[in-house]
């Protein structure tokens, strides 16, 4: 079973948020490579992961008016 099944909403919350605030040295280096290629990273909430939502962030994270 998952261990992180046992633990409640807030806690697995909790631990997302500690490793996203402190990435392993391998997330670290890939970051680091996707941001020297180039890629522009970014982040969206499930509720926003709609067709037309996911448009319009590329959108305005890309610049343009399509």
């Amino acid at each position: 079973m998952d261990p992180l099944r046992r633990l409640s909403a807030a806690e697995r919350f909790a631990r997302a948020r500690a490793l996203r605030h402190n990435p392993t040295p391998a997330e670290r280096h890939a970051w680091t490579l996707l941001e020297g290629a180039g890629y522009r990273v970014i982040r969206v909430r499930n509720r926003d992961a709609s067709r037309e939502h996911l448009e319009a962030a590329l959108r305005e994270a890309l610049g343009t008016n399509r």
